[in-house]
Parts: structure tokens; sequence; C-alpha cells
């Protein structure tokens, strides 16, 4: 079962003044199901022009050095962003509307914990640390549940 658990947007982002002709991109960018593949079929990539990286940490960071450009969750790049290492390059499909999505086994065969974690995902706290990664969420306002079992 699949839920989506949060709203996002992707986008492309590169250096100020880096190479436009290579995409690249993370694990991601080979499920042909992920939204970073819908992206480049709908914007015709060939192949020929996509890189693959280990991680997509890893490919916003080669575009930011002028490498390319890198398909990104909007949320996921603001500091960069921001700060001027990374800027949005407009494309004929971006921004794209995507979703992240939790997958578990139906409910008579997920485990308790595994629905208390799904539970959580849907929760403004955990959006929170999703939108914002870098930020996390105060202390104080971290209440993770707690379950006690007494055994006789």
């Amino acid at each position: 079962m699949s839920r989506p658990v949060l709203r996002c947007r992707l986008i492309v982002v590169g250096a100020p003044r880096g190479r436009r002709d290579q995409w690249l991109v993370g694990p991601s960018g080979t499920d042909p199901l992920s939204d970073t593949s819908r992206l480049l079929r709908l914007l015709r990539v060939p192949e020929s022009q996509v890189r693959v990286f280990a991680n997509q940490t890893a490919a916003w960071k080669a575009a930011a050095e002028g490498s390319g450009m890198a398909p990104a969750t909007a949320h996921l790049v603001t500091s960069q962003l921001r700060r001027g290492e990374l800027v949005a390059i407009e494309t004929a499909a971006t921004p794209l509307a995507a979703y992240w999505y939790a997958t578990t086994l139906e409910p008579p065969n997920r485990s308790v914990a595994a629905g208390t974690f799904l539970d959580f995902l849907t929760t403004p706290a955990a959006t929170q640390v999703m939108r914002t990664p870098d930020d996390g969420i105060p202390r104080s306002r971290f209440r993770p549940p707690i379950h006690v079992s007494i055994w006789s």
C-alpha cells in the first residue's frame, strides 16, 4: 500500500554560468517510474546526455560546480539557491508536481510500528522536517511516541 505523504515540486538547477548540455541525476534517474525519469522524458533528453551519480546530493554538487543541470526537489535545494551556489533553470516541463510516497504492507499485515510511522509522516512536524531538512525541528517540539510493554 502506498500513500502520498508530501506534495512537492521538481525543478532544474545548475551553476549560474555552468554547462547546460549535460543532465546530472541520482540513482532515481535510472528508474523509469521516478519523477526524475518522467521529467527527462517530458523534455526528451537523450540518454547520451545523462550522467548518473551515486546520490542526488552528489549530482547537485556537480551541478553547482558547473558540470551540467540537475533535477531537484525544490524544497531540498532552497539553501543552495538562496546562497547563489545553484540557480533555477527554466524548462518547458518545470516546475513539475511530484509526491513523496510511503509504502507499507496492507493494514492487516503491517506492524504497529510501521503503522505509527506512516501516521507520523502525515503530521505537520514530519512535513516541516521533510520540507526543511537542514533546519529540522526544535528539540523542544520533538515528541516521539513512547510505548511501554510490561511483561509478567
